[in-house]
């Protein structure tokens, strides 16, 4: 396990980051005094309960994608814009 201390830390982030992540342990220490520990990331071991459902039979993953819901866009295209409907409104307050 290796030591540095809080300035050189700082310093020296990005460095001290693709240590840790290529498998170094560090400590940062601030006068001294132990804060911190860097080690890198293990992934979890544990399979989610998605996959222990699945790997006892009881739930089945789906068999194809779900199918995609036609865009509303085409649509949207048709209508008037803002300005067209707030024009119509006030013509239909002043006939009235």
């Amino acid at each position: 396990m290796e030591y540095i201390g809080l300035r050189e830390f700082n310093h020296n982030l990005s460095n001290i980051m693709a240590r840790v992540a290529a498998g170094a342990s560090i400590v940062v220490t601030d006068r001294g005094k132990p804060i911190v520990d860097l080690t890198p990331h293990k992934p979890d071991a544990t399979p989610s309960a998605w996959d222990e459902l699945v790997a006892a039979g009881q739930l089945r993953p789906p068999s194809r994608s779900r199918r995609r819901l036609p865009s509303l866009s085409p649509r949207l295209k048709d209508l008037p814009d803002s300005a067209e409907m707030i024009g119509f409104d006030r013509k239909k307050d002043r006939e009235r």
